[in-house]
């Protein structure tokens, strides 16, 4: 499979997806058929005749395992067994080994009274301080399983979950909670898996074409771990790298080079040691959490935090295993692979990376449909995917959550950037920010759309700066502060 990635003409980069990447479909629909099955059972039968107040409140497929970006072959995925009694994040931490001996327990007797579609296994493992547990659903006809990591978490969500209107002031307190008992504990990103809701929803609405070269990306990456055999960096940061490509490069025009997204992906990875990468669409800079992010991301570089989880650094701290795989991505930048017809060169997108200059922080605005401020420190540049987005159904139920005057008497139309004054909103795209010219007045309406979203690359939505000229905003320069 590496020969014929590194042999596929450059061009043909989305067949190649197409013929070699998707999932098949049939085994898809028998994985869901399977997995509800088993969630349902587990939802009935843990911890049922238990003394204890701790239940079974919900289950939900997380780490990637969906139609988005899973992969043909070999996928895994986390399947997250939510308890609700639990009252902190340290129970969570104190109970893992009760809670997932009950959980293996029922999955066991399940294999035994239950006939899957797919062929199905129960996998535990003993570590020295934990236990781990894992399921199986492969089909040897069709050549493809998914493997599942079971873990137990405490629901810190359980009241937010049915929320259609998404407030970030809804988790000011849960994510105080979270910093204040992780860095108690020493823990910190140890519970990032009670937040797998808000990571399905991050990637949720993004378009099609995105999801695809995040494919692509997983795949280059196994494709480097099968050949180096050596400690990577985790692959949900070259994940995450990949959609801070796309929000940073695609500029505005109908036809998007996948080639472009995924060399500019391969120099950021080279660039590894100047990523300062975060996305502020759930926690913010506020006085409850202010100094504790300033604090995350001026550590040594490369920082990409979690956009679910504060705590978590998904970059890892084994700088060797980067430096390992930069060097690997150094080799297929300045290979015949990203050449064109014409014998050109497919340069990547000019994502910003200098480490002298903090335009790597990105305040990216919630990819699952929520509305939120977003602040970004370089603004001119299109909405990105506002072509590729305008053809997805609206978000159900989010309603806007901003509206800013700013009035800018000394700052003429002409100076704005092009893309302020232009830009298209498309009625279902979720990236964009309507920019409103009144025909006879120097006055600006900066509307949240519908949908509830900023365009990060645009707008700089302004903490108690009301007077603040859009100019200013739209050009940047504004530093977080608490509000």
């Amino acid at each position: 499979m590496s020969r014929r990635l590194a042999r596929t003409p450059i061009w043909r980069l989305d067949r190649f997806i197409e013929d070699h990447l998707l999932p098949d479909t049939t085994f898809l629909t028998e994985v869901r058929a399977d997995i509800d099955s088993i969630c349902a059972f587990l939802t009935e039968r843990c911890f049922q005749g238990a003394t204890h107040p701790v239940r079974v409140s919900r289950i939900v497929k997380g780490g990637w395992f969906n139609k988005y970006t899973m992969l043909k072959g070999r996928s895994e995925a986390t399947l997250v067994v939510f308890l609700n009694n639990l009252t902190c994040f340290e129970d969570q931490l104190k109970r893992r080994e009760e809670f997932t001996e009950e959980i293996w327990k029922h999955l066991c007797q399940l294999q035994q009274e239950k006939q899957f579609k797919l062929n199905f296994e129960v996998q535990s493992t003993e570590q020295p301080d934990s236990r781990t547990l894992s399921i199986k659903l492969s089909s040897p006809q069709l050549q493809q399983e998914v493997e599942f990591d079971v873990q137990p978490a405490y629901d810190v969500l359980y009241e937010l979950r049915d929320k259609d209107d998404f407030n970030p002031d809804n988790y000011r307190e849960i994510y105080a909670r979270l910093i204040r008992e992780s860095t108690t504990l020493e823990m910190e990103g140890e519970f990032s898996v009670c937040f797998t809701d808000l990571h399905q929803n991050f990637l949720k609405y993004r378009a099609p074409k995105l999801w695809n070269i995040i494919r692509l990306v997983k795949h280059w990456y196994q494709l480097c771990k099968k050949r180096l055999k050596y400690p990577l960096p985790p692959q949900y940061a070259l994940e995450l790298l990949t959609v801070y490509a796309w929000e940073r490069g695609l500029e505005d025009r109908p036809a998007l080079h996948t080639g472009h997204c995924f060399r500019s992906v391969l120099d950021l990875i080279t660039e590894y040691k100047k990523l300062r990468i975060y996305w502020t669409w759930c926690y913010e800079f506020k006085k409850e959490t202010f100094d504790y992010l300033s604090r995350q991301i001026k550590k040594d570089r490369p920082v990409i935090l979690d956009p679910a989880d504060p705590t978590r650094n998904v970059a890892g701290s084994n700088i060797q295993s980067w430096h390992v795989l930069a060097k690997e991505a150094a080799v297929w930048a300045r290979s015949s692979f990203f050449r064109n017809s014409d014998m050109t060169f497919v340069n990547g997108w000019k994502v910003h990376r200098n480490k002298n200059v903090s335009t790597s922080e990105h305040h990216s605005p919630c990819p699952g449909g929520s509305g939120v401020r977003a602040m970004c420190s370089s603004a001119a540049r299109p909405c990105p995917g506002e072509n590729s987005l305008a053809h997805q159904g609206p978000v159900r139920g989010i309603q806007p959550v901003i509206r800013l005057q700013a009035s800018i008497p000394s700052c003429p139309w002409d100076s704005l950037p092009h893309s302020l004054l232009h830009l298209p909103y498309p009625p279902q795209c979720s990236l964009g920010v309507r920019l409103r010219r009144k025909e006879k007045s120097s006055n600006v309406a900066s509307v949240c759309p519908p949908v509830g979203r900023l365009c990060p690359q645009t707008c700089l939505i302004m903490n108690n700066r009301p007077q603040q000229s859009l100019r200013e905003c739209a050009l940047g320069g504004v530093s977080p502060q608490p509000t």
